[in-house]
């Protein structure tokens, strides 16, 4: 396993005391299509609001300060990030997109501890579109509509290997392991994801 860093996510410049701006990173767990969503915290500024001369006051200051009687200000600056992670780079690369602001944040407090919830799974014969939708992890393909479009459901788990995005326990478990696909948070995922 390679440790790569994620440039993409911290593309404003840093603001950080001897570090990068970034911290808290969150993620619910589960492969969305291509990407793992992830949300963080960060004191970057933002647009012309939360910036040095913005429109909030103290948004030229990303740490807070303490009154004279002692009272600690968190910074308004400390906010919350949203940014994904590509499945399908290439190894060793940054597989990182630039972070964009969560919008509905309270702008003149500090936030931070993101948590990211899935929707309900769905139960065997429910439609999906993606294995992450199902209760037991599987999402195949049943039929076709009146169009040729595929009709994907949940299903029980199938005999044989799992499909990308499917559940796993290894890697063996994975259709593309002889290609390289890996078992990543109990889900097959594609070579290209270290």
């Amino acid at each position: 396993m390679h440790r790569v860093s994620l440039r993409g996510r911290d593309a404003h410049p840093p603001l950080w005391r001897g570090g990068r701006g970034s911290h808290e990173l969150r993620s619910d767990g589960a492969a969305h299509r291509d990407y793992y969503w992830v949300v963080f915290t960060s004191r970057r500024s933002y647009g012309n609001t939360l910036a040095p001369g913005g429109a909030i006051a103290g948004g030229d200051d990303p740490w807070g300060y303490t009154t004279a009687g002692g009272a600690e200000i968190p910074s308004v600056r400390k906010k919350l990030w949203i940014a994904a992670i590509d499945l399908r780079g290439a190894p060793g690369s940054d597989r990182s997109h630039p972070a964009f602001y969560l919008s509905g944040q309270e702008l003149l407090s500090g936030n931070m501890r993101g948590f990211a919830a899935l929707d309900p799974c769905r139960a065997d014969g429910a439609t999906c579109e993606s294995a992450a939708d199902c209760c037991g992890g599987f999402c195949r393909q049943t039929g076709v509509d009146d169009e040729g479009a595929p009709i994907l459901m949940c299903v029980p788990p199938p005999e044989g290997c799992s499909e990308e995005l499917e559940t796993c326990t290894v890697s063996a478990d994975c259709c593309g392991a002889p290609s390289g696909s890996t078992c990543i948070n109990n889900h097959c995922a594609q070579p290209g994801v270290d």
